[in-house]
């Protein structure tokens, strides 16, 4: 055998196998903390939409959500800041907390949550 060979044998399968490497996957894992993320705006879409930001009781119900999803106030603010960054970003977080209440049924006005 000589060098020739040897590298016909060698390189052959990695070449072939080189096009399914490089292959993007259809669907981006998203983390579990994304998914709470956009379930928690979800639920606060749904809120304003229903209740004036004015009444007592929408904190109160803004502070539920959060506890509920095991998030803080500040915590909630710095993840939106993060998708606010760059437009397309939140673009996207937006689009799909929106989904996510198309899949409840409740119907909701479509603007964003200052909260």
């Amino acid at each position: 055998m000589n060098i020739k060979d040897i590298l016909y044998y060698l390189l052959l399968p990695l070449l072939l196998l080189m096009p399914f490497s490089c292959r993007k996957s259809p669907t981006v894992p998203v983390n579990r903390e994304h998914r709470v993320l956009v379930r928690t705006y979800a639920d606060l879409l749904i809120l304003r939409s229903h209740m004036s930001d004015t009444l007592p009781a929408y904190q109160d119900s803004v502070r539920f959500i959060l506890e509920k999803h095991g998030m803080s106030g500040a915590a909630f603010q710095q993840h939106l800041a993060y998708f606010q960054q760059k437009p397309e970003r939140w673009q996207t977080f937006f689009s799909e907390a929106l989904r996510l209440v198309d899949s409840t049924g409740y119907p909701v006005r479509r603007f964003p949550v200052r909260d």
